[in-house]
């Protein structure tokens, strides 16, 4: 006969429902055993300075097992694991006590005296929110009611409370029993027969062949049975085989196994479970069939191995979710023709064609299922896992959203898909909260695609944290992410958006819109460690409404335009987008890193800020607005409250771009006030350069530029230019003014000092001309300064000298004796705004 591994062990007893306490098999010593599940996973203490997590992630994150306990730090409060399937945590005591005394219960005390012999069995009374006949399997549902189990629906899964023998209408109350030996009507039932939950939770002996199945009892006669309700498990699409057999993995010695030498008190190990028959299927390629995707190391454990298949995306397997990144239209499940369509639509109600993928339809019928039963999404896609869509997946109408995995996990979108996921549009918003943890999108599609769409609108999701995404990656969209809307609280962390390889997208990467239907306004976000490239502009964000409050660290955008773009055109002549923090962010781009319009409260801390020539002479993007097409690292209008600190910046050569002869790294237009640029370091080679900075301003002396380190600058054009008329040029630059020499405050005080040799006219007057900011039209002084003048050296003795009169652009002097045509020293200081 074939090699068996034999154990002596009992026969294994019915258990109502799993609790950890149940016999399991496992290879111990080359032998096979058996022990109980709660030895074999131990518990473990968790503590932390709440109660115990909730979200489905955080708990996920933690891995626990039943026992397992979660302890409160602060006030010593304990909680334990008690169910996993649903997920429960039971409080259970606390550590500390009123005085500090442990108020957990300590060990059992003796047995006390044997009561009398109660009822076989137990039983729950409730009403029926349904007709429910005789002999039917009934779950609780969320309003505490019995419904007929439905092995075709995820979530009754783990949820059969009991089996109820004698039926009624709805509303009338029914009694469940849960466990042991009851009597009834008669159900047609075969002694000795293994009964599981059926279609409408009738009593059936053949499980299903799809959903779960579960065993809930054996029967004894035609109306008899006894309850022993075993673990719903799904059912894979290879058929029965993640099934074991009953007993287990192992089944007592059959008679010709006896016949054949083998001691009828063991169990033996099926020759299918045996890995080491040769021929034959082993336990380990049995597992892998049933999850490709997710090929455990072969260091696992054969509980962990197990628990991998049954918890990462159980439910979507059970739909017929491969997860393997080839393409599995309905076609292959359901067959071809009008009648493959109307078998796919009663799985998949939206199912349009049989060239659908069948992954995409699993996602979205688990979405679907939760609508209707007014339960929060949770769509959980196994590690490893690489999901085809040819539809972009909705979550629109769900309470709440979340989408995560425990590894990497992919969706692409396909065919003509215009993307992978939509979580409300502007015609149809979104009310509810959304979620993205650990799930990356990319797209394989032929038509132009956004790979993820949040769209929001209802004036009560202006409260609160109402969009987190973390840990993803969108590849090769037409546009990455399409943000509608987003009220109070978006945070993204560790995000990476890239278009094309070699290919600029013509919009952002992450396009952010703020509509007049946004009536509760747009407020706080929060970007850390996002990378955007390939696209025109890393952001892009228009807005006719409230947009206040938004926080970049240590975020980049590389080969495109720029970094980030703003307009902000709310109607309401006094508003300005308020409140905009850029720290430790880099670019690299043709020319506009920020372009903002309208915006107010601007803070850029640090980074390496780099343009690189325009080989491809490509134009300006669409809605820029420049002078003359100047290309400019920062382009401000109507920009106020500014500052600009500690930034550093590089230009390559004009390379393809040769014909450019305007460029600036700073711009403020005639719109812009108070603003501070300082301790900027320059690199550049770009010989065609217009300027460093180009400042005007819509007062007098509020724009300052300060402690600028000129590291390499070619082609020695200014470092500083001023534009416009009026009070628009007279801003303050402390590097022009340190050319003079000279000195300046913040608020636009002036020190110059000089020395011109002349010589005296027939009147014995000398006038001496005052510096002139760059560009060479515009005098530093706005009025006349106080002028010293102090003669020097002559080709006589050193007259002394009289102040005639004084501008803003030059002073006159007479010497003594108004002495003609003698040569003078004149050295001078002039002070004033």
């Amino acid at each position: 006969m074939a090699e068996t591994i034999t154990v002596t062990l009992p026969e294994l007893p019915f258990v109502p429902a799993a609790t950890g306490e149940e016999l399991i098999a496992v290879w111990k010593n080359d032998r096979l055993g058996r022990i109980d599940q709660a030895s074999l996973r131990g518990t473990r203490t968790y503590s932390g300075p709440s109660g115990p997590p909730t979200l489905p992630a955080d708990i996920m994150a933690l891995r626990p097992k039943l026992n397992d306990r979660w302890r409160e730090s602060d006030t010593g409060d304990e909680w334990k694991v008690t169910s996993l399937e649903p997920f429960t945590w039971a409080r259970d005591g606390n550590v500390k006590g009123a005085d500090g005394v442990s108020n957990v219960p300590g060990p059992a005390g003796a047995p006390g005296p044997v009561g009398p012999s109660g009822p076989s069995g137990r039983t729950q009374t409730k009403f029926a929110a349904q007709t429910i006949p005789d002999w039917r399997a009934v779950i609780l549902d969320v309003d505490d009611r019995f419904r007929l189990a439905d092995p075709s629906n995820p979530l009754h899964r783990q949820r059969v409370i009991g089996v109820v023998v004698s039926g009624g209408v709805s509303g009338s109350s029914l009694v469940a029993q849960t466990a042991g030996d009851v009597r009834g009507p008669d159900g047609g039932f075969t002694g000795g027969s293994t009964l599981f939950v059926g279609a409408g939770g009738a009593l059936v002996t053949t499980p299903p062949a799809s959903g779960w199945r579960q065993i809930v009892g054996t029967a004894v006669g035609a109306g008899q049975i006894v309850v022993a309700l075993g673990e719903a498990r799904v059912v894979s699409d290879e058929g029965t085989a993640l099934f074991l057999p009953d007993g287990g993995f192992s089944s007592p010695a059959s008679a010709d196994e006896v016949q054949a030498g083998q001691d009828g008190s063991k169990y033996v190990t099926p020759s299918a479970l045996n890995p080491a028959l040769s021929g034959k299927l082993g336990l380990a390629a049995m597992l892998q069939a049933a999850a490709s995707f997710n090929q455990p190391a072969a260091t696992k454990t054969i509980l962990d191995w197990l628990a991998d298949l049954m918890i990462e995306g159980a439910e979507l397997r059970a739909l017929g979710f491969k997860g393997d990144g080839q393409s599995h239209p309905l076609s292959e499940r359901f067959g071809t023709g009008t009648a493959g369509l109307t078998a796919a639509r009663a799985v998949f109600p939206r199912a349009q064609s049989l060239n659908e993928e069948i992954d995409g339809h699993a996602i979205q019928r688990r979405i679907d299922i939760a609508v209707r039963d007014g339960y929060a999404s949770c769509t959980v896609l196994p590690r490893g896992s690489v999901a085809l869509t040819s539809f972009p997946i909705n979550s629109t109408a769900t309470i709440a959203c979340h989408v995560t995995s425990p590894g990497p996990a992919t969706i692409k979108c396909v065919g003509t898909a215009t993307g992978c996921w939509v979580h409300g549009t502007e015609a149809s918003p979104a009310a509810s909260p959304f979620t993205w943890r650990g799930v990356d999108l990319d797209s394989a599609s032929s038509a132009a695609t956004t790979l993820l769409i949040t769209f929001f609108g209802s004036p009560n999701i202006g409260r609160g944290q109402c969009l987190t995404l973390q840990k993803a990656r969108f590849n090769r969209g037409t546009r990455g992410w399409l943000i509608g809307d987003m009220p109070r609280g978006l945070t993204v962390d560790d995000l990476q958006v890239f278009g094309a390889d070699f290919q600029m997208q013509a919009g952002g990467g992450i396009e952010i819109k703020v509509t007049a239907a946004c009536t509760y306004g747009s407020f706080t976000y929060s970007w850390k460690d996002v990378i955007v490239a390939n696209y025109t502009w890393g952001w892009d964000w228009t807005s006719v409404a409230a947009l206040e409050g938004v926080l970049f660290t240590g975020c980049h955008a590389y080969n495109g335009w720029g970094l980030c773009r703003v307009v902000n055109n709310r109607p309401a002549e006094f508003y300005y987008s308020l409140l905009w923090e850029f720290n430790g962010c880099d670019w690299e781009g043709l020319g506009f890193a920020l372009d903002f319009y309208r915006v107010r409260g601007v803070r850029v801390r640090g980074g390496f800020w780099i343009a690189t020539p325009n080989t491809a002479s490509r134009p300006l993007p669409t809605g820029t607005v420049t002078d003359n097409d100047e290309v400019r690292f920062v382009n401000f209008r109507d920009v106020s409250d500014f500052n600009l600190d500690g930034m550093q910046f590089a230009a390559g050569g004009p390379g393809g771009d040769a014909v450019r002869t305007n460029f600036a790294l700073v711009h403020t237009d005639a719109k812009c006030s108070f603003g501070v640029i300082q301790n900027s370091s320059i690199f550049t080679d770009h010989a065609t350069a217009t300027c460093a900075f180009r400042l005007s301003g819509d007062r007098l002396a509020t724009i300052v530029e300060r402690g600028t380190k000129l590291l390499l600058w070619w082609g020695a054009p200014p470092v500083t230019l001023y534009a416009g008329t009026g009070d628009q040029p007279y801003q303050i630059s402390e590097s022009d003014v340190a050319a003079q020499p000279g000195t300046v405050s913040d608020a636009g005080y002036y020190r110059l000092k000089g020395l011109s040799t002349q010589t005296s006219d027939a009147q014995g007057r000398i006038t001496v001309p005052l510096p002139r900011r760059s560009g060479g039209a515009l005098p530093f002084f706005r009025q006349a300064p106080h002028v010293t003048p102090v003669a020097g050296n002559s080709n006589t003795a050193a007259p002394s000298l009289s102040l005639i009169s004084t501008s803003s652009t030059s002073f006159t002097v007479a010497l003594a004796g108004n002495a003609a045509n003698v040569t003078v020293a004149v050295y001078w200081t002039a002070e004033g705004v």
